[in-house]
């Protein structure tokens, strides 16, 4: 997804994080580390994000604000994550993705309380045990 209609610059949502995990996570040296399940996972979500975006600035149409992009992409993120199967995925593939994820990004209030929304979901024993 390009930043053509947001215009929020390098230090936005759509670049800072979104095109930055995304192609984080497609390079040949993460995604390869994934099990089909995996990478099925990846896809999904990626296309699932992008769709939501997508929706979200049609219907905002000239009126953008890169902080509500912001915090809409962050609200997409754990809908898409169940959605395309994580509470499967993360039992075969939890070193894949902790390899994959910039664990600085997991420092923000909106990162925390999508992950706490996915773990709600998913149950923590299911991921980690």
């Amino acid at each position: 997804m390009e930043d053509d209609i947001a215009h929020c610059g390098p230090n936005g949502y759509l670049i800072a994080y979104g095109e930055k995990n995304c192609k984080n996570f497609h390079k040949p040296e993460i995604y390869d580390r994934f099990d089909e399940l995996g990478k099925q996972f990846i896809n999904c979500t990626g296309k699932c994000l992008i769709y939501n975006m997508e929706i979200y600035l049609e219907k905002r149409a000239g009126d953008i604000n890169c902080e509500l992009i912001k915090e809409e992409g962050f609200h997409s993120h754990p809908k898409c994550y169940l959605d395309c199967g994580f509470c499967q995925v993360c039992k075969s593939n939890k070193y894949a993705l902790l390899r994959a994820y910039d664990l600085k990004d997991f420092f923000s209030k909106e990162a925390i309380e999508q992950v706490y929304i996915v773990i709600k979901e998913c149950g923590v024993f299911n991921c980690f045990y």
